[in-house]
């Protein structure tokens, strides 16, 4: 007895020697300097621990932290904000698709859908995109007016799994993306047997029948879109007496996965407030589609990009 507490002694102490490079496998070898964790085998696979939910199940996430996803069938990793899946499961689960976009000039927020469940179908796999804002506006070119035209602000990313029947019929409302006449991108809304889901611009969680929750049945993923930049005030020395002040109008925020921001314009004032050049109007550059915000700009707004419904069944 007395020596298998010795034995047990010394292989702790040896764990803890070797803590920072630890090896499993049966032919004694060391571990590789570059690995903290050093697995051999030739006949069995690393097994991570299998959660239905993450997003709700795990609580204050470590930033690359590993695990299976028994939902989406794929190994999924946090990236200090979100769930990411690591595979194309989802894609072969769900091979076939059809997308709703909304539109950058309407004067409506949402452009209307409906999509009929196609036979033997029972569940569908939905990716959806709020619209971005369009770009802030200096209002006029006067030094007076020391308004800060930022970039509008991006639409918010959801993908979530549904259950469905054959012949049901789902409630799209696409988000348009802002424009001249309306500054704010359309929200994005599935209305799926009376449930409403819903994403709007820069938010934390999805909204379900006009409440937030950050754990939803079948969300996969959220993905908040980023804000608007603000302008930037700098000033430069034209001669030995005059000065100009000089507005960078912010950058529209960028949606998932990689949709860029429409970018802002350079604006040059005399210390009289006349503008450098004498322009009348000059918009920002407009976001990308799905989601982006528009940048700022003078007079005339730039557009955000429109909002997204991707069903995949």
């Amino acid at each position: 007895m007395k020596r298998l507490i010795l034995f047990s002694f010394l292989l702790f102490s040896t764990v803890l020697l070797y803590a920072q490079n630890v090896a499993i496998n049966n032919d004694g070898s060391q571990p590789h300097a570059s690995a903290a964790l050093d697995i051999k085998a030739t006949d069995k696979g690393l097994l991570l621990p299998r959660v239905a939910n993450p997003a709700g199940a795990v609580s204050n996430a470590a930033e690359g932290l590993l695990l299976y996803n028994t939902t989406t069938q794929q190994p999924n990793f946090f990236n200090g904000t979100n769930w990411q899946g690591m595979g194309g499961a989802l894609s072969a689960r769900f091979p076939r698709a059809i997308a709703f976009r909304g539109d950058v000039n309407s004067a409506n927020s949402q452009t209307n859908a409906t999509w009929t469940v196609p036979a033997n179908i029972t569940q569908v796999w939905v990716e959806m995109w709020a619209a971005g804002d369009a770009g802030q506006i200096l209002s006029s070119a006067v030094a007076s007016d020391m308004s800060d035209p930022a970039g509008g602000d991006a639409g918010d990313y959801a993908s979530l799994l549904l259950d469905v029947t054959p012949g049901q019929e789902l409630s799209l409302n696409v988000g348009n993306g802002g424009n001249q006449n309306r500054f704010q991108g359309g929200n994005t809304r599935v209305v799926n047997n009376a449930v409403t889901y819903e994403v709007t611009q820069n938010y934390t969680s999805i909204i379900v029948n006009n409440s937030t929750f950050t754990q939803v049945p079948g969300l996969l993923l959220h993905v908040s879109g980023e804000a608007g930049e603000k302008t930037a005030h700098t000033f430069m020395q034209s001669s030995s007496t005059l000065y100009r002040r000089v507005l960078q109008t912010g950058r529209g925020g960028s949606s998932y996965p990689n949709q860029k921001g429409g970018a802002g314009v350079n604006l040059h004032f005399y210390g009289t407030g006349e503008l450098i050049p004498s322009i009348a109007n000059k918009p920002g550059g407009n976001g990308a589609s799905p989601g982006a915000g528009g940048g700022g700009g003078l007079i005339l707004r730039s557009l955000g990009g429109s909002g997204l419904v991707i069903v995949h069944w």
